[in-house]
């Protein structure tokens, strides 16, 4: 028996002795005497083993205690590396403790290293405010754990500024340095899964250090970068790796996708040093007793800058740059909120920096993103690198400047605006406005050919500062030309910050009519309809003042497909026939085609498949009339709607049951598509085709194929879709645990009211998993929001549309799932699907799918839905 085998069997005899000692002491007291003493004979068998109980329980106790203390005595404990690193277990301290230097911040570190040690995989985030100790805590644990297991792989990254952290890097470190050169290139998600799995033997250690500059101050510190956010999500899902992401952070990070990863470990939070353990850092700092820092000084200062090791080092600095004795500069000091504490200490440091000095801050501030010597200098007037070079190394050793792995420098996002304040930047200064003329000038030379949304950064940082110049209207034209591009990549999102500083400061009226539209359109994708509605009246506005007709035929048409997108049937087709007519009048092609696609789309909604597929072939043929028009972008904008209307086609032929039909819709688009992310699309739409023919396993490898493409392109309509359609293929080959992960995820692209399957798919896995709450709530959240698209809400009434049959369809699925475990009859699901018929043209395909999910719901409790599978017998085949 091991030792701690022991020591639990030692407890347990223990307690057992306790309880049968309190028992044989209350067998005295008149309630259980009375119970012993019961004439029933079982009464009177515990009396005897209550008297019984009390010698027994303490030999055994005495006998597992000697036997625990000699195997303790032969065994030695266990060191860190072997320590437990479950869930809300207490660090264990070695006895030759690593990290006493640390302070009060040993036992985080020891926390930390527990989890290194174990090799469990995961995203590890250790956070806590500036200045705190984070680097230098993670720091001792790399050093204590690299000595430990050398084996084991640690790498560092400083994430920088504005620049993405890119999943090759991550596969990379993950291979190690025999990996063959450039394996990592073009890295996508599958890749790094295929990784994880191919090195799931290695320990590896990835540590990101600054890592709040991966995150969107303006979005709730959400992670920029989708792929990352899946990327995080593989490394912390995946349990057959020893693969481990420690990202240290001011910030906690949020996930765009609301994937779990952020969540997955709890958080190491580094705290604030205790008085005694502050007064010993700063000893540190004065290690000649140049300053007087008697015990008044010391207990306020620790309160005035509330134990923070950064603000202590600026405290220092200052005192060493003269002009302060200890006791005055701490009199200021107290007599501030301490939010102004580190700009007044920063702006003392900045004045006592030489010339040059101060001039290679600001130029670090012009540019806004990591730069080399070379790049600094050129904003110099004749000053040498070497000179600028070493300049630049006096800020990074006084921690005033950062450098990077790449031996670029910047200046950390969180202290930027600090200095910033301190160099008296502002826009009349000439000197400042000189800089951001050359910095921009700079950067426009350093953008790399846009081949990739990753290339993004340099061209945000030039519009950063062409706004910070305050030429609004050259950045609106960069922003223009960019958005053309990114939008062949379904990234036109990456414009959205740039957009909102635009608002009201462009010099033409169309302009900031132009601005406000593309806005609206953002803001509904992401759907925030109430913002995209502001900005599309305020962009009416102004084209019905500037009495521009096509603008305003536009954003009409802009303002249907926002209708479209909130359910709002009846609006969606109103605004769609008016903007049809309109364009139909001022012979505009583009927009009538849009108008048409978009009508057809409402006709399928109602379940008029007829005329929705009319009003998709006539937008099919616009672009082959002789008054299309031939420049470029209107033959981008046709070649994209070409790929999709011909998908929707093939979706429709088959919920009509016409499968050969569907197949040449399909080879129809492939054809037509000029742009990656559609290449995404289209793999989701074969996906879909063959897991109508059944072919299980074409129809898995496709979708696969088709979310990959979509995480590289960030196209979330399509991730949905493909997941979906796993999650279905999944479920019909009996791998519930797949078909729970790829549901799950497909949910998080689900926005309320819409793509209602998702909803039904995840209630479906969760009731054949045994999960019997959290399907009653899924079936009941499915139920209301069938229920609002066809009745509308409380609050809103009339918003709801009687002929949406799928509404319809999933209502009644929603109803067979609520009344699975009880004897209630039946009759309102029949009645709801029965209702959709009625609704619907003939759909064998579709139905055919939906009897599909009833089947496999019967397969809950075999018989129970047995009625309504005899009603889809009526339905056709």
């Amino acid at each position: 028996m091991k030792p701690e085998s022991w020591r639990k069997a030692a407890i347990v005899a223990g307690v057992v002795a306790v309880l049968a000692g309190t028992a044989y002491g209350l067998s005295f007291t008149s309630w259980w005497r009375a119970l012993a003493n019961n004439d029933d004979g079982a009464w009177q068998m515990v009396g005897r083993i209550d008297n019984l109980s009390t010698p027994i329980g303490i030999v055994i106790a005495i006998a597992f205690g000697l036997i625990a203390a000699y195997q303790g005595r032969r065994t030695p404990a266990p060191s860190t590396a072997t320590a437990s690193a479950e869930p809300g277990a207490k660090p264990r301290k070695r006895a030759d403790d690593p990290y006493k230097d640390l302070l009060n911040h040993e036992n985080a570190a020891a926390e930390l290293a527990n989890r290194l040690a174990s090799g469990a995989p995961g995203v590890v985030l250790v956070q806590g405010t500036p200045g705190v100790g984070k680097t230098e805590l993670v720091q001792a644990v790399r050093k204590d754990l690299q000595q430990r297991e050398p084996n084991s792989r640690i790498a560092w990254h400083d994430a920088l500024p504005g620049e993405p952290l890119r999943i090759d890097t991550l596969i990379k470190e993950i291979e190690g340095p025999d990996a063959p050169p450039g394996s990592g290139a073009g890295a996508s998600l599958a890749r790094l899964n295929a990784t994880l799995e191919r090195y799931a033997g290695n320990r590896v250690v990835i540590v990101i250090d600054c890592a709040e500059e991966l995150l969107n101050t303006n979005k709730n510190n959400e992670l920029v970068d989708f792929d990352l956010d899946e990327a995080f999500e593989a490394i912390a899902g995946r349990k057959h790796h020893h693969v481990t992401v420690v990202l240290v952070t001011q910030e906690l990070p949020r996930s765009p996708a609301k994937l779990d990863w952020p969540d997955s470990e709890p958080v190491i939070q580094v705290e604030k040093l205790p008085a005694d353990l502050f007064n010993k850092y700063l000893d540190g700092l004065d290690r000649d007793k140049a300053f007087e820092l008697d015990a008044d000084v010391r207990e306020r200062l620790y309160e005035t800058l509330g134990g923070n090791l950064w603000l202590a080092e600026l405290f220092h600095a200052v005192l060493a740059g003269g002009g302060f004795d200890a006791r005055e500069l701490t009199d200021l000091l107290s007599g501030m909120h301490r939010p102004g504490i580190r700009p007044f200490l920063i702006g003392h440091l900045y004045s006592g920096l030489s010339d040059l000095q101060r001039r290679a801050l600001r130029a670090l501030a012009a540019y806004d993103v990591p730069v080399d010597v070379m790049r600094v200098a050129k904003l110099f007037d004749g000053q040498d690198q070497v000179t600028v070079q070493n300049a630049l190394s006096e800020l990074n050793r006084r921690h005033l400047v950062r450098k990077g792995d790449d031996r670029r420098y910047y200046l950390p996002q969180s202290t930027a605006p600090d200095w910033v304040a301190a160099a008296g930047i502002s826009a009349d200064d000439e000197e400042w406005t000189r800089l951001l003329r050359a910095a921009a000038r700079e950067l426009g030379q350093m953008q790399p050919e846009l081949t990739g949304v990753e290339d993004m950064h340099l061209y945000d940082a030039e519009l950063r500062a062409l706004m910070r110049l305050h030429w609004f209207d050259e950045a609106h034209e960069m922003v223009e030309d960019l958005d053309e591009k990114l939008r062949e990549w379904n990234c036109g999102y990456r414009l959205f910050d740039h957009r909102k500083k635009l608002i009201d400061q462009l010099t033409e009226p169309r302009d900031e009519m132009t601005n406000l539209n593309a806005l609206g359109d953002l803001y509904a994708a992401g759907g925030d309809f109430r913002e995209a509605g502001i900005a599309y009246e305020q962009a009416l506005s102004l084209s019905t003042r500037l009495d521009l007709d096509d603008a305003t035929m536009r954003i009409r048409s802009n303002m249907a497909e926002m209708s479209w997108r909130r359910n709002l049937t009846e609006d969606a087709f109103r605004l769609y026939t008016e903007t049809l007519a309109e364009a139909e009048r001022r012979g505009d092609q583009r927009v009538r085609m849009g108008a048409l696609e978009g009508l057809a789309r409402c006709h399928r909604r109602r379940g008029e498949y007829a005329s929705a597929m009319k009003r998709a072939r006539k937008a099919l043929s616009i672009p082959l009339l002789e008054d299309y028009p031939g420049d470029e972008r209107a033959m981008k904008f046709a070649s994209t709607r070409l790929v999709q209307i011909n998908l929707r086609l093939a979706r429709w032929h088959a919920e009509l049951g016409e499968r050969p039909e569907a197949r040449k819709r399909l080879a129809e688009a492939e054809r037509a598509v000029q742009h990656r992310w559609l290449e995404a699309a289209c793999l989701d739409g074969w996906a879909d085709h063959h897991l109508y023919a059944n072919d299980f396993a074409q129809a898995r490898t496709t979708a696969e194929k088709a979310v990959e493409k979509a995480m590289q392109s960030r196209d979330p309509t399509t991730l949905l879709q493909a997941r979906t359609t796993l999650c279905f293929v999944h479920l019909k080959l009996d791998d519930l645990p797949a078909a729970m992960w790829q549901i799950e995820r497909a949910e998080r692209y689900r926005t309320p009211g819409r793509s209602l399957i998702v909803l039904a798919l995840h209630a479906l896995v969760a009731r054949k998993r045994r999960d019997v709450g959290a399907a009653a709530k899924l079936f009941g959240d499915l139920h209301e929001q069938a229920s609002i698209r066809i009745t509308g809400a409380r609050n809103a009434p009339g918003t709801g549309d009687e002929k949406d049959f799928a509404a319809w369809d999933l209502k009644g699925f929603a109803l067979c799932g609520r009344r699975l475990d009880d004897d209630r009859e039946l009759d309102t699901a029949i009645a709801a699907f029965r209702r959709a018929r009625k609704v619907a043209e003939a759909t064998p395909g579709l139905v055919a799918r939906l009897k599909e999910l009833v089947v496999l719901l019967d397969q809950c409790r075999p018989g129970r839905l047995r009625s309504v599978l005899d009603a889809f017998d009526e339905f056709g085949p």
